[in-house]
């Protein structure tokens, strides 16, 4: 029961971190900027790398993959259900990864 509240949780979590980041900072740059998606995607991923907790190795690997879920917003026609799909399987298979590390 406490691991299929923490997978809600997380799932919960991951899809408002996906509303702030693609929903709104992303929608904004590409207000500001219209044309190629290239830069609000970039912006997107720095926001991520910017909130991610580590050392750099670990805030490079948020910007590879808040790029990805960038990418994954703009060609689901600017919808978040895509990249927070992905966003909430991901960070519900390393919670899970991490729960059976510690077992």
């Amino acid at each position: 029961l406490s691991i299929a509240i923490s997978v809600i949780s997380i799932g919960l979590v991951a899809f408002a971190t996906e509303l702030a980041l693609r929903g709104w900072i992303v929608e904004r740059v590409l207000e500001l900027s219209p044309g190629s998606p290239v830069l609000p995607v970039l912006v997107g991923a720095l926001a991520e790398a910017l909130i991610t907790h580590g050392d750099p190795p670990v805030r490079i690997a948020s910007i590879i993959f808040g790029v990805g879920l960038g990418w994954l917003y703009i060609a689901g026609n600017r919808s978040v259900v895509a990249s927070a799909s992905a966003r909430i399987v991901f960070q519900c298979g390393a919670f899970l990864l991490e729960a059976l590390r510690v077992v």
